[in-house]
């Protein structure tokens, strides 16, 4: 985890005030001022959110207290199997921990992936939560096949998908195509991601909000989603459509 020294070069880097980071971070002022002065032990999920503001600005860490702007990224990642949509949806929870980040899903049908674990499912749901991270997902008109919070998703006409549906997080696009083998092919570049950010912002300002969308209460604003609620929510679905 990043060092308090590391934390005050990293904003010299990016000329931020307290002020700047305690915004992009999350935190308090005071928080982040007392942690500076190493007048508390800071908590963990504190330098993480610090972290991740840092990381999200193009800030590397290393060792022995360095710190350094970050070259463009340009990594080609694989997952390939039975298990890769598990792998991907880790690799989320890994990459993404700045908060009010997003995660923007553009796939056809969420049915393929009725397959995910539970587990891993809900500790990512535990994890966006914690951080704030949300998220939106485009599918095609007419599903109604859930996984995340209802309110999150948008119908697109079904013509404007094919076998390869994307997913967007932080600097990473991640591709995951259909078909044998399975597989998920993560490219880490901020340019690149962004230019399907922007495929999806134009996508989503095309698409149409599903009725259950509307109609579904989820509980609480805080309260994390979850494998259980998603079920739920699928239940609910099936069974108000029939009526």
């Amino acid at each position: 985890m990043i060092s308090i020294d590391q934390i005050r070069a990293a904003r010299a880097l990016l000329n931020w005030t307290q002020q700047d980071l305690a915004k992009v971070s999350g935190l308090s002022l005071r928080a982040l001022n007392s942690i500076e002065r190493g007048l508390v032990v800071p908590r963990l999920d504190n330098l993480r959110a610090i972290q991740g503001a840092f990381e999200k600005d193009g800030i590397e860490f290393g060792d022995n207290d360095g710190v350094r702007r970050r070259t463009e990224r340009m990594e080609i990642i694989k997952f390939e199997g039975a298990n890769y949509i598990n792998q991907h949806l880790i690799d989320i929870t890994q990459e993404l921990r700045a908060p009010g980040a997003e995660v923007l899903f553009s796939l056809a049908s969420e049915e393929d992936y009725g397959a995910l674990n539970a587990d891993v499912l809900d500790d990512y749901f535990l994890h966006i939560n914690r951080h704030r991270i949300t998220e939106r997902i485009l599918v095609a008109k007419g599903e109604s096949y859930v996984i995340g919070m209802p309110s999150v998703y948008r119908w697109l006409k079904p013509e404007s998908f094919n076998h390869v549906f994307y997913v967007v997080y932080g600097d990473n696009v991640g591709f995951q195509i259909l078909g044998e083998p399975h597989r998920a092919i993560i490219i880490r570049n901020p340019s690149i991601a962004d230019m399907f950010r922007r495929q999806f912002e134009a996508n989503w300002a095309m698409a149409e909000t599903p009725w259950f969308a509307k109609r579904y209460k989820a509980g609480g604003p805080n309260e994390p989603w979850s494998s259980a609620k998603a079920a739920a929510a699928r239940d609910w679905i099936k069974n108000t459509k029939s009526t």
